[in-house]
């Protein structure tokens, strides 16, 4: 009776400092994580787009200024930044995931 008494208020104890929840949470996160995705993707590609398009404005003959190619590097180092990070993420989560099921 003591031994079940004391493994109650430690399960009590982990859920109440969040180590039961961790596992739960992780897949609450890879859930939130595939909706913010064609969200994510679009803002990338609106960075992509926004460089293309300073680029391009760069080339008119009547810009002269400087500035306008650099912020059109500054979206295209965001974008591919942006980009590859979340390509990444996306990637890692996967093995995660297989690995979990090979596992199981």
């Amino acid at each position: 009776v003591l031994v079940l008494g004391k493994s109650k208020s430690i399960s009590s104890t982990d859920r109440a400092l969040g180590f039961v929840f961790a596992e739960g949470f992780q897949s609450w996160m890879w859930r939130g994580l595939t909706f913010l995705l064609p969200f994510l993707f679009f803002g990338h590609f609106w960075q992509l787009f926004n460089a293309i398009t300073l680029f391009k404005l760069s080339d008119h003959p009547e810009c002269k200024e400087w500035q306008v190619s650099m912020c059109g590097i500054t979206f295209l180092i965001l974008f591919l930044g942006n980009f590859l990070t979340t390509v990444r993420v996306i990637y890692q989560k996967q093995k995660q995931r297989e690995n979990k099921n090979k596992q199981l």
